[in-house]
C-alpha cells in the first residue's frame, strides 16, 4: 500500500514523504523544500528483507551539491545480530547480543576504531 505524508515543518520548510511496499521490498523517499533558504533536498531508501537478512541501500542529494550513499546488510541470528555497512565515510561491522555491542569501523583516511558497549534497560 502506498502512503504519502506531507508536513509543513515551519520556517518555510515543506516536506513530502512517500512509502511503498512491493512484495518484500520497502521503498521510501522524502523531499524537503526550504523556501526561505532557497534549498531543496531529497533522499531515497530501499529495504529488502529475506530469511532474517535485511539489505538496505540509501542515497541523499541536495542543491548545495551534498551527496551521500550507503549500503548495509544485517543478519538476525538467534538472540543476536551482525551488521555490515559501507558509506562514503568508511565501512564497519557491528555484532549485538543481549545488550552487548562490539564494533569495528574503518573511516577513510583514518585509523581503525573499535569498541565495546553494554546497554541495559531498567
Amino acid at each position: 500500500m502506498k502512503r504519502i505524508k506531507y508536513s509543513n515543518g515551519g520556517q518555510g520548510k515543506i516536506t513530502k514523504r512517500v512509502f511503498k511496499n512491493v512484495g518484500d521490498l520497502e521503498l521510501s523517499g522524502s523531499g524537503t523544500l526550504n523556501a526561505l533558504g532557497l534549498t531543496a533536498s531529497a533522499d531515497a531508501t530501499a529495504t529488502y528483507r529475506k530469511n532474517g537478512t535485511v539489505f538496505t541501500a540509501s542515497t541523499f542529494r541536495d542543491t548545495n551539491r551534498t551527496t551521500g550513499d550507503s549500503f548495509s546488510i544485517e543478519q538476525q541470528l538467534p538472540n543476536s545480530s551482525i551488521t555490515f555497512n559501507k558509506n562514503k565515510q568508511g565501512k564497519g561491522v557491528t555484532f549485538r547480543k543481549n545488550g552487548l555491542s562490539v564494533f569495528l569501523d574503518k573511516p577513510k583516511g583514518q585509523s581503525t576504531a573499535y569498541g565495546l558497549t553494554y546497554q541495559r534497560t531498567f
